[in-house]
């Protein structure tokens, strides 16, 4: 495996893991967190299938998993847009 899909799939995983604990500390304060929350898992699992080579093997099941989390992140920001638009009570 390529030097820069380690040090690419290592940054995803972490900044997703991070992502996760600033969604969690979001729910915790009563903030919008679900956007966040699931764009932060599928970063996470991106880097994380990327460290162990499913993503880029060249076979339909790495294509599957690729918009499958392509379509996980579209949704986050689309959820995200609606949290942020509602009305605070």
């Amino acid at each position: 495996m390529s030097n820069l899909l380690l040090i690419g799939g290592a940054f995803l995983l972490v900044g997703g893991l991070a992502g996760v604990w600033a969604s969690a500390q979001s729910y915790r304060r009563g903030d919008p967190w679900r956007g966040g929350g699931l764009a932060a898992v599928a970063s996470t699992m991106y880097g994380g299938l990327t460290l162990t080579g499913v993503v880029f093997n060249g076979t339909a099941v790495g294509a599957v998993i690729v918009w499958t989390i392509a379509a996980a992140t579209w949704a986050a920001l689309w959820i995200g847009r609606r949290e942020r638009m509602r009305p605070t009570r």
